[in-house]
């Protein structure tokens, strides 16, 4: 059982890393579809090909294991997004699961946090430091 703050705050912040994570992967796999298609196709000339198809062949597998990459990161984030889900929901006050679920798992400004819920930036701040306290994992 995590029982301290910074491993909480830890947790919490791991949905965001995976968020960036299948980012990456979704932007490597369209850069390489991107060069995919730009590259320029050589014309048949009726001569053996030589290296040609096994370069093909290299082309079609890295492809596919950017394709598998981009899947994986997308089931992490999306595994993890309900696990912060679920400890989130079962905290008892509205409020506190509504502090946490904008910023770790919408992202939300501090700023636009306390004018969402209709306090002070400082309360809350003591709001989201009251809910990782209540939070169990």
């Amino acid at each position: 059982m995590i029982k301290s703050r910074a491993e909480k705050e830890l947790f919490l912040r791991s949905y965001e890393e995976l968020v960036e994570v299948a980012k990456e992967k979704h932007d490597d796999l369209m850069e390489y579809r991107s060069m995919i298609e730009n590259a320029k196709v050589q014309k048949y000339s009726g001569m053996p090909f030589g290296g040609k198809i096994s370069g093909a062949a290299d082309m079609m597998e890295k492809l596919e294991e950017l394709e598998s990459e981009l899947s994986m990161a997308e089931v992490k984030k999306t595994c993890r997004y309900y696990d912060i889900m679920g400890v989130i929901s079962e905290l008892e006050d509205e409020t506190e699961r509504m502090v946490l679920t904008m910023r770790f798992l919408e992202f939300e400004a501090w700023e636009t946090v306390a004018q969402k819920i209709g306090k002070s930036l400082r309360h809350t701040h003591r709001i989201y430091v009251r809910a990782v306290r209540n939070i169990s994992l």
